[in-house]
Formats: C-alpha cells, sequence, structure tokens
C-alpha cells in the first residue's frame, strides 16, 4: 500500500480540494498525514479539517516537531554533497540571516541545539509517512476537532473520534536520519 503525506495549500481554488479528496478515496493508498501552510487565523487548516474529519490521518503536532532541526552544524558536509544537499545548505544560511531563529530559539530554549536554523515539521511528517519509526510513539487519542475564533482546534474528548497522534519523537535520531539520508548520493 502507498503511503501518502500530503502537504496542501488548500483553499481559493478548488484543486487542493480535489486532490485530497481524490487521494482519500484512491485504491492501495493510505493519507497518513496532512499539512497546511500557515496562514492568518488558520483558515487553511479549517478547511483540511472538514475534509481529514472523515479520514484517518495520523498527526503530528508541532509539540512533537520541535524537537526535530536543521543545525549549522550541518552546513558544511551539506555543501560537499550533492546538488540538493547543496541547494539546502544556501537556502538554509539565506533563512537564518532573515528568520534568526538560533538567537530566537537556539540559543534561549533549554535543551534546543544553540544552532538551530529551522525545525524540521515537514521532514518529520513526510518520515513518519514513508514509515520511519525509530524513536516515534503513536498513540489512538479520541480528538474533538473544532473551529475556534477561526482556529483549527483539537481537543483530547472521550467521545472524540480515535485518531493517530504522534506524541513523542527522538529528535537526534530524527536529525541524524534526515541528514544521512539527504547527504547519501544515489
Amino acid at each position: 500500500m502507498l503511503k501518502l503525506h500530503l502537504d496542501t495549500d488548500i483553499g481559493g481554488d478548488i484543486d487542493d480540494l480535489c486532490a485530497l479528496a481524490m487521494v482519500l478515496n484512491w485504491p492501495d493508498a493510505e493519507l497518513l498525514a496532512v499539512t497546511t501552510v500557515a496562514e492568518h487565523q488558520g483558515k487553511r487548516a479549517g478547511y483540511a479539517h472538514y475534509v481529514i474529519e472523515h479520514s484517518s490521518p495520523t498527526f503530528v503536532p508541532l509539540a512533537v516537531t520541535v524537537e526535530t532541526s536543521l543545525r549549522r552544524a550541518y552546513l558544511a558536509t551539506l555543501r560537499q554533497s550533492g546538488p540538493l544537499a547543496q541547494l539546502i545548505a544556501r537556502q538554509a544560511e539565506a533563512f537564518a540571516r532573515e528568520e534568526n531563529y538560533e538567537a530566537q530559539y537556539g540559543q534561549t530554549c533549554k535543551g534546543l541545539p544553540e544552532d538551530t536554523i529551522n525545525f524540521q515539521h515537514d521532514p518529520l511528517t513526510c518520515a513518519i509517512a514513508l514509515g520511519w519509526n525509530e524513536g516515534v510513539e503513536i498513540s489512538e487519542i479520541p480528538l474533538k476537532l473544532e473551529i475556534e475564533d477561526g482556529w483549527l482546534c483539537q481537543r483530547v474528548d472521550d467521545s472524540g473520534k480515535p485518531t493517530r497522534v504522534v506524541t513523542r519523537v527522538n529528535g537526534d535520531k530524527f536529525n541524524e536520519f534526515w541528514f544521512s539520508t539527504v547527504v547519501r548520493q544515489k
């Protein structure tokens, strides 16, 4: 069975809704995760909510993904690897200059590497959707999804839909896995 993670900018036009509906009904495909782009007041997440409440994806909460990080320590090796890894290094350097996560998070949040350039939200979600599970804990939790003040909120509720939720990840193991995968040349 093909396992999928869909990253979508659902809303505005209809093509993402059509794609999500097709994936949900595709024979021999399992939609394990859906992420949406950020938007003021979480409207895109709200649109996705109405579709995914009738499916069974795995939720990967932001609180779990902050255990992962793209680090400045990786850049030298990325620059020496193939073209895609070199592109990541250039983009990471530009992002680091613009967003300054190292000062905002890495140097102020206990437990995070000081050289954190960005968190690996989408790579972690993709890896879990593709079956990577080393250091990953998934629990089935009854969740109720609601829109509150324009934001999609997930609450644990005994009457909620049983939902697979990533409750823990070993960030160091994921960082090693991601890094070795990206610098590996085919």
